[in-house]
């Protein structure tokens, strides 16, 4: 919507001041995540791409661990895991 357009704008005219002059006529694919994205397409509690708050208890080795500790072979992956954001 109106605020995706305005956030592209802003950041091709931030570009723009920094001397990338000609980088929106190279742009062959844009694909825009929003919070319902994450939410909708990941399942991400509340469209967080972070997944767990990152309060001081939840960060690093504070995260749940990645393997189940009772069940062998079971493994979590995602960003609500160790070490966290983005894996």
């Amino acid at each position: 919507g109106v605020e995706v357009a305005r956030a592209r704008s802003s950041v091709l005219d931030r570009l723009r001041g920094l001397g990338i002059t000609d980088l929106e006529q190279h742009i062959k694919f844009e694909e825009v995540y929003t919070p319902e994205t994450w939410r909708d397409e990941f399942n991400l509690e509340r469209g967080s791409c972070f997944g767990l708050s990152h309060t001081f208890t939840q960060l690093g080795y504070m995260r749940p661990p990645n393997q189940h500790p009772s069940i062998n072979n079971l493994f979590f992956v995602g960003c609500s895991t160790h070490p966290g954001s983005g894996l």
